[in-house]
């Protein structure tokens, strides 16, 4: 998983050079290029944070749920340093999607263990923090920048983290031969592809709608 997101750090790297190449910030020191520092910083983190837990989990199926619940934090957030109004209508709707995962996560109905409180359980619920405070970043980040910026911006900030820990992971020789691999780069590319493709959609709805509602859904 290490050299994994080492070459996906290199291609998400240099597809972020080649987005603020086409558009670049206006200014490099203004709010929202600070914002994405951070967002780059806290998206490589929530994602280690979850391969950790996926990696170290005996159910995947209790995991993904509780990262699902993320939107009650949006919503929280969202009121709280956004401003936004939540009528009785989102307040239901974001519950059924938390409480729904709940159920699922804890349910006797459903083979397997329940989640314990390990580290396993620590990661997801940071992972789940994590991207809660990711999507309030570019929701405050889309007031000055465009999405193919944030989406650079993003990328440029996050990639070195995972070289970091691929470095102290002492991955370095498997980064190499999976970098000589066509079949390696070439899945790993078409998977960051795919992967650009969800991330402009998904800050397109955050810069149209309310960061409550287009979490939840």
């Amino acid at each position: 998983a290490v050299s994994f997101n080492a070459v996906a750090a290199l291609m998400q790297l240099s597809m972020a050079v080649v987005l603020l190449a086409i558009a670049p910030p206006d200014d490099w020191f203004s709010r929202g290029v600070l914002l994405m520092v951070a967002a780059g910083t806290v998206q490589a983190l929530q994602w280690l944070l979850q391969l950790y837990a996926l990696s170290r989990a005996t159910d995947i199926t209790r995991i993904i749920p509780m990262m699902d619940s993320f939107p009650l934090v949006v919503l929280i957030i969202s009121v709280a340093i956004l401003g936004e109004v939540v009528t009785p209508l989102k307040w239901i709707a974001v519950l059924f999607v938390v409480g729904g995962a709940i159920l699922a996560s804890l349910s006797q109905a459903i083979p397997g263990e329940r989640v314990r409180l390990n580290r396993p359980f620590a990661a997801i619920l940071g992972a789940m923090l994590g991207m809660a405070v990711l999507s309030v970043l570019f929701k405050l980040a889309s007031e000055d920048l465009a999405v193919t910026q944030m989406i650079g911006l993003a990328w440029l900030f996050a990639a070195p983290v995972h070289l970091v820990v691929a470095r102290l992971a002492h991955a370095g020789d498997d980064v190499l031969a999976a970098l000589r691999s066509r079949a390696a780069v070439g899945s790993v590319g078409l998977t960051q592809l795919m992967f650009l493709g969800a991330f402009l959609t998904g800050l397109a709805a955050i810069t149209m709608g309310p960061l409550s509602l287009t979490t939840a859904i």
